[in-house]
């Protein structure tokens, strides 16, 4: 399987889920059959949703390295090599993050939609 290669990473799929484990993004670079992708999706989600606060965004998940972080309601998971740096991977998924939020502001703006709640 190849996979997408960023600054030395290798990148699987990327996740983008609510509390309830539904899907709003999701992104993969690897060919995955369809029983394979929701059984993923499935780990995915109860993993990350039932990890505690305290503990560190980087769970092994098969053979993948899992890096995670919830902003708001939404869990952002990356799925990597098992032997790349985390800290890397981190900063990638923040970099995502970053550009996630910003352009959802950006439109809200642009759109005439409060963006104070």
């Amino acid at each position: 399987q190849k996979a997408w290669l960023v600054c030395g990473q290798m990148i699987y799929f990327l996740l983008i889920q609510n509390r309830q484990g539904k899907v709003r993004l999701s992104r993969w670079f690897t060919r995955v059959d369809d029983d394979e992708r929701r059984s993923l999706i499935r780990d995915v989600h109860r993993l990350v949703n039932s990890r505690r606060p305290k503990f560190s965004n980087f769970v092994e998940l098969h053979q993948y390295k899992l890096v995670y972080r919830r902003y708001e309601d939404l869990f952002f998971s990356m799925a990597c090599d098992s032997d790349d740096n985390e800290l890397a991977s981190v900063f990638l998924l923040f970099v995502f993050l970053l550009y996630w939020s910003s352009s959802i502001y950006w439109w809200r703006r642009c759109m005439g939609i409060s963006t104070t709640t």
